[in-house]
């Protein structure tokens, strides 16, 4: 029912820094980036420059899940500039 309401925790993988970023704007990325089969969005991290903002897991406009894994870089993820 709220769904719009909802925020993802984006956490830096250099600094550590975080935020949140309303789903709706997720969403909004994907669709900017055209992406269709929920690969994950990655943010340049706006504290340190040099690092990434890494998503915790949630919902793709499509309805997929998107969990990132640190772990395993996936080479279909997209890099958003900056989102402060």
């Amino acid at each position: 029912m709220f769904r719009w309401l909802r925020s993802v925790a984006f956490t830096g993988n250099r600094c550590g820094a975080a935020q949140r970023i309303p789903l709706r704007r997720i969403h909004f990325f994907e669709r900017f980036h055209q992406l269709t089969e929920g690969p994950a969005v990655l943010i340049r991290c706006p504290a340190c420059g040099q690092g990434l903002q890494i998503a915790a897991s949630y919902r793709s406009h499509t309805g997929e899940s998107v969990t990132f894994d640190p772990e395993n870089h996936p080479g279909n993820a997209v890099i958003h500039e900056d989102y402060c």
